[in-house]
């Protein structure tokens, strides 16, 4: 009874270790850029906020605050990610993102939307007693190798 309780306990683990998925995941809030900004303009932690998320390397990753002009300079740095979302202001690429990157060697991106926190999620608006639009983003990805 022991030898099979070990022996259970054993391919428990073993099942565990060889089938367990690790999925790393980051949120950032990259700041929106703005010139009064100072010593923290945008153009001066582009680059530390790039490699960052190069030392990091998260598979998925979520932004806040991040202009088309941020989303685009993180998309030409970061070769391996690509991402979805859009901007606030129009849908499209004015305003901040809440972009969501994943790196597209490991996921298919199956779908994905972003909605407006109001009323009318589905069109530019402002909720509520809220004064600028809110958004929120979401993804869904298939892992490539599982």
């Amino acid at each position: 009874m022991r030898s099979k309780s070990l022996g259970i306990l054993i391919f428990s683990c073993i099942c565990t270790t060889v089938l367990g998925q690790e999925l790393s995941l980051m949120t950032y809030n990259i700041r929106y850029a703005t010139v009064n900004d100072g010593e923290n303009q945008w153009d001066k932690r582009k680059a530390y906020v790039g490699k960052q998320l190069l030392f990091y390397a998260p598979d998925i990753f979520g932004i806040q605050e991040g202009l088309g002009h941020q989303v685009s300079y993180l998309d030409d740095f970061l070769v391996n990610y690509t991402y979805v979302g859009v901007g606030r202001d129009d849908g499209k690429e004015k305003g901040e993102y809440c972009a969501i990157f994943y790196h597209k060697e490991k996921f298919q991106l199956l779908g994905g939307h972003t909605f407006w926190l109001s009323e009318t999620p589905d069109k530019v608006s402002k909720g509520w007693d809220a004064a600028l639009e809110r958004i929120c983003t979401y993804a869904f990805f298939m892992d490539k190798t599982t």
